[in-house]
């Protein structure tokens, strides 16, 4: 009888265990959905809440049609939702009616520009980042972003043209040197490849990146130019392609020694040891000029240390001539060479150039402005002469006649963000302009009324 109710007594606690397990997991697929539940009630407020305020910033445009900003917050609130269409016809009223203030223009453009990425219309988005860049030229990162959709698009040339501008205006940017990299590597260019990624790894702050970087840098080595690979193999066509392949070896070589040699150049001016930096460039340019351009800027700024102020004319302007307009740090350094020459003149012009492709930079705007104050007194906005208005950026024979015009019958500017807005300047010209004018006081509010006595 004892080992029956024994056998009982084991029999209920096994089961009762056996009950609890199965609750114990009951439990636990319950509250996933639970949460799943909780999850989905947040998500319909959420999409409930902003559906409200896409209807009440609908009705505001119904009352204000011309009112970007309604615009703006409604394509914000699609761009959350996924709803790139609706996104892009809001920014597309947004651009119609600015058609005059280009600054905020090209932000819509750039904007739209995104949203066409999204949706996969490539095409598209490179017509708006190119409106961007012509409305707002100083910009970079437009040059970058358009880089980038030419990447998508496969055509590395004008990938390699728009990197480069970025380069020239952000000349210490690593990322944008690696992604040119990786475009050189498509096109076949190896060496041209490594001398960015060397410049990526000398500007990278990230010791992991770093490593990356160099990683990259030695499975290039072995790796041949596909246009030296092209060339070599067509060797019997003709007496000009056989000459060209028996160039190939020595032009490789050549490059090999020159990136040696930036190296060396970049450790001198890193200790300060300018002499052997110069000499160091010196011999990179004499190998492989055409592909290394920066290199003049890098070996005009160790020549200012020593004074050789004609030398870093020279190898400025051989860098411009390369670069175009883009070269800031090309064009600023001459201006300091110019200065140092006292030829003031042309140190004007060159500082007006890199703040024009540069205009926040504070070293630019200072030595500008610092050869203005010496050249020339604030233009007294109440009684200067159409000459006077011309000789400020932005300002053409149309816009001179209609401020004097405007000015003789009473009208008045009191402050620089009137005045620009009224002439439609664009943000790098008022930055050229705004410590040039003088402008009168307000005149301040009189109450009451006048007596007679």
């Amino acid at each position: 009888m004892g080992i029956i109710l024994l056998i009982l007594y084991a029999i209920i606690i096994f089961a009762v265990g056996l009950i609890a397990v199965v609750l114990f997991i009951v439990s636990l697929f319950k509250k996933p959905t639970q949460n799943n539940s909780q999850q989905s009630l947040i998500t319909s407020k959420t999409q409930d809440i902003e559906e409200s305020q896409i209807e009440e910033i609908s009705r505001a445009i119904e009352l204000e049609p011309n009112n970007v900003e309604n615009y703006k917050k409604r394509a914000d609130i699609y761009i959350d939702q996924g709803k790139y269409d609706k996104a892009i016809a809001d920014y597309s009223n947004a651009i119609e009616l600015n058609p005059e203030r280009a600054w905020y223009c090209a932000k819509y453009y750039a904007k739209r520009a995104e949203l066409y990425i999204e949706i996969k219309e490539y095409e598209k988005a490179i017509s708006d980042y190119s409106e961007a860049i012509e409305l707002n030229p100083v910009d970079a990162g437009r040059y970058r972003s358009r880089a980038n959709v030419y990447v998508e698009l496969k055509e590395y040339n004008k990938a390699i043209s728009d990197y480069s501008k970025f380069i020239e205006i952000y000349p210490k940017n690593y990322d944008a040197y690696c992604k040119r990299a990786s475009v050189w590597i498509e096109l076949g260019k190896i060496e041209e490849a490594k001398i960015d990624l060397r410049k990526a790894k000398k500007y990278v702050n990230d010791t992991e990146k770093e490593a990356q970087i160099q990683r990259t840098l030695d499975s290039l080595k072995s790796t041949k130019s596909k246009q030296k690979t092209t060339s070599s193999k067509s060797t019997t066509t003709s007496k000009k392609q056989v000459t060209v392949t028996v160039q190939n070896p020595d032009a490789k070589e050549n490059n090999i020694k020159a990136e040696k040699y930036i190296e060396n150049a970049n450790s001198y001016e890193n200790r300060k040891d300018y002499i052997s930096a110069i000499n160091e460039y010196t011999k990179a340019i004499e190998l492989n000029p055409d592909n290394i351009a920066e290199i003049y800027v890098y070996r005009a700024q160790c020549c200012m240390e020593f004074g050789q102020y004609n030398n870093v004319v020279k190898d400025c302007t051989k860098a411009i001539e390369k670069t175009k307009m883009y070269n800031s740090t090309a064009y600023y350094t001459r201006g300091l060479a110019y200065q140092k020459l006292n030829e003031k003149e042309k140190a004007k012009e060159d500082f007006k150039q890199a703040l024009s492709i540069k205009p926040d930079d504070v070293t630019y705007k200072k030595a500008y402005d610092s050869l203005l104050k010496e050249s020339s007194s604030k233009i007294n906005i109440e009684n200067c002469t159409r000459a006077d208005i011309l000789s400020l950026d932005g300002f053409n024979a149309e816009k001179a006649e209609r401020f004097i015009k405007d000015r003789d019958n009473g009208k008045m500017w009191y402050d620089i963000d009137t005045f620009v807005q009224d002439f439609g300047l664009q943000p790098h010209e008022m930055v050229m302009i705004q410590d040039r004018i003088k402008f009168p006081d307000k005149p301040k509010n009189r109450y009451g009324r006048k007596i007679d006595i």
